[in-house]
């Protein structure tokens, strides 16, 4: 196996607070970089403090804004159960599932919340519309997919994994804003990680089993992590800013590393950091800062 998105989790800033679901279904959009005939997902629960319970989970092609092929419709299992408890601080692997995915191609993974739950842990600058529906129960097999209201951020997810032969390779893109795609438009996929990931398609004669995991998180650093004591009192501009976005600023390069990058399935290959690994950069997040 090796992974295609999305991106590492970070906890939710302290000025947003964790968006809370009950009795509803995401149904998250992923563009793939590498394509196979098998697939999994990882759920993370790496920040939550309480078990995360997911109810049910479904993955298919998706074919236009929420909607799903249903020919594609793939339910998932862990551990051969239906539903699954990710312990606080933890992350599951479903069960493998045959399905042709498509390279630099779309991908809806529906997971049912049954039980009130923060999303503690997320990915914030998806960049990519996702669903909710409303809290009426299980939706992740709906074909047309009942939105209630849509979230930019993937909660939860953290991986979609592809099998692959001794021949795949996936390229771990470790970096912050730049890598994040701070400054994309929404849904367009344009990225860099995004744009190598179809430059590679488009140059290896028809081998899908070439990946680039975007492992960006904005405003990261390198060797500060969102609670260092090195960034408490810092003067105005970055002071306050360090103060105000606290966790949102991710785990340090160096202390994610392994998680984001060595465990990540299939990775042979690294592109590492920009400057603003090692500072903060402007973004339209942040506009306030005058760098």
């Amino acid at each position: 196996m090796f992974g295609s998105e999305p991106g590492p989790p970070r906890p939710k800033p302290p000025y947003q607070g964790a968006e809370t679901f009950r009795n509803q279904t995401l149904r998250l959009i992923v563009h793939t970089s590498a394509g196979g005939t098998t697939v999994r997902i990882n759920i993370s629960n790496t920040f939550g403090e309480q078990p995360l319970h997911i109810g049910g989970a479904q993955l298919a092609r998706r074919t236009d804004g929420a909607n799903i092929d249903a020919a594609s419709d793939r339910t998932l299992t862990f551990r051969r159960q239906p539903s699954t408890i990710v312990p606080a601080h933890s992350l599951v692997v479903s069960d493998a599932v045959d399905l042709d995915v498509p390279a630099v191609g779309d991908l809806a993974i529906s997971l049912f919340l049954p039980e009130t739950t923060a999303a503690t842990t997320s990915h914030l600058l998806a960049l990519q519309t996702n669903y909710v529906s409303a809290e009426t129960g299980d939706s992740t097999a709906a074909m047309r997919f009942p939105v209630a209201k849509t979230i930019d951020s993937w909660p939860f997810l953290t991986g979609v994994e592809v099998a692959a032969s001794s021949q795949g390779a996936a390229m771990g893109a470790l970096g912050s804003s730049l890598t994040d795609g701070d400054g994309s438009s929404r849904d367009a996929n344009r990225g860099w990680p995004d744009v190598l990931a179809e430059r590679l398609q488009k140059e290896s004669g028809g081998n899908k089993e070439r990946g680039v995991l975007n492992e960006g998180l904005i405003g990261n650093r390198l060797l500060s992590d969102f609670d260092s004591p090195r960034q408490a009192g810092r003067p105005s501009p970055l002071g306050p800013v360090f103060a105000q976005l606290g966790p949102a600023l991710g785990q340090s390069g160096i202390a994610r590393f392994e998680r984001d990058v060595l465990r990540q399935a299939g990775v042979k290959y690294l592109s590492s950091g920009s400057a603003s690994m090692t500072s903060f950069s402007r973004a339209r997040l942040y506009p306030q800062l005058k760098v």
